[in-house]
């Protein structure tokens, strides 16, 4: 009874709009290899000081409506007309990485901030799956990447009804998922363990609708549009070496060890191999270090089938790469590399046709706000919802 008193009162808090993400922990937040959290305060840095470098808003919902229902060739919009990025801004202000006064968390989302206009000036429809120094739970940020691409899919399946044979069974089955998915958002503690491998065991098996999901990312309608970028910077293990310096790349590969029981049906490390080779070289162009673009397993770019990289923006043990990347101007320049990579990376890919369906506005929306998610999941009134 308590906790469902809670949640009706969060759900106040948050449509008035005084909570704007979600604070918790996700069980095995740390569970991922490679990876050493320390609990840190929220930085004493204004929102002043962190959007001063971000010119733009976020949508009310409108902009998605006009925007997708025009089919014009992308040169008549930007270079990335169409084109949908995720940045994951690394970490929250209840899990970060801390070193001689540098501060994971508040760094990587301020060039977040300093890429997304970018895009944004260019074309593109930017998502942030954190953006403020507020914790996400990673099955938050996933389930999020997962209800983006498949509202893109559901929308492109609306319009082409006609051709689409049981159309009726396949949208339900679509928005079905999207509902599973929304559940992890609203409540990840109870839902994302049993979705997703965390905290994560290499004897698990991927459980049959993320299967589904899975098979639905590979449709070029969503692959040939989304790229997921999780931004992050390095460490050494102890004993610390501030010697080692540079930029990584990691993507999700089929022959991963720890992956072969899990999961070994990716449909996209080439991609995600080619733009981490053309990122690290624009990296590379403004100062870190290019290292190499590996096979990781990492929750964020595990539990997902998009084309997805996970990139340590050089090591912040490193004095040089560290004060590289505490220096704005640097960061600037580095926010127009990835504009530079992105770029490049879809140059080759052509642009599936931009769906119509107004009902793709509510991905526009601030997904956080979960009256905006329940509306969501209301509009859908098809299949069968596990919540209604």
């Amino acid at each position: 009874m308590f906790r469902k008193i809670f949640i009706i009162i969060f759900i106040f808090i948050m449509s008035v709009g005084l909570v704007s993400s979600v604070v918790v922990l996700a069980p095995g937040f740390s569970s991922d290899p490679d990876f050493s959290f320390v609990a840190d305060p929220s930085p004493d840095l204004s929102d002043q000081d962190l959007f001063e470098n971000d010119s733009s808003s976020d949508s009310d919902g409108s902009d998605l409506s006009s925007g997708l229902s025009t089919h014009g060739d992308s040169s008549d919009h930007g270079a990335l007309h169409g084109r949908i990025i995720i940045l994951d801004p690394g970490h929250g202000s209840d899990t970060t990485n801390t070193f001689q006064g540098y501060n994971e968390q508040v760094v990587m989302l301020k060039l977040a901030h300093k890429i997304k206009p970018l895009l944004e000036a260019n074309g593109a429809f930017v998502h942030m799956t954190r953006k403020t120094y507020d914790g996400v739970t990673l099955a938050t940020r996933i389930a999020l990447t997962n209800v983006w691409s498949l509202t893109v899919l559901r929308a492109s399946m609306i319009d082409n009804a006609a051709e689409i044979e049981n159309i009726d069974e396949n949208l339900s089955e679509v928005e079905r998922l999207i509902n599973i998915m929304l559940n992890i958002i609203i409540d990840p503690e109870e839902y994302s363990e049993i979705y997703f491998n965390t905290p994560f065991s290499p004897t698990a098996i991927i459980h049959p609708d993320l299967v589904k999901i899975f098979e639905l990312q590979s449709n070029p309608v969503i692959s040939d549009r989304f790229l997921f970028i999780s931004l992050h910077s390095n460490a050494t293990g102890r004993p610390i070496n501030t010697g080692v310096h540079g930029a990584d790349v990691y993507y999700a590969s089929n022959t991963h060890y720890e992956l072969s029981r899990y999961f070994t049906g990716y449909s996209h490390p080439e991609r995600s191999i080619a733009f981490g080779e053309i990122l690290l070289d624009h990296i590379h162009d403004v100062g870190i270090q290019r290292r190499s673009v590996n096979r990781a397993n990492f929750f964020v770019i595990r539990e997902h089938n998009l084309p997805a990289v996970l990139v340590e923006n050089g090591y912040h043990t490193n004095q040089r790469d560290r004060e590289n990347l505490m220096d704005d101007e640097f960061l600037d320049k580095l926010a127009v590399a990835y504009l530079d990579a992105i770029k490049t990376y879809f140059a080759d890919i052509p642009l599936p046709p931009i769906p119509s369906d107004p009902d793709v506005s509510y991905i526009f929306q601030d997904i956080f706000d979960f009256v905006n998610i329940r509306n969501f999941r209301v509009s859908l009134n098809r299949g069968p919802g596990i919540k209604p």
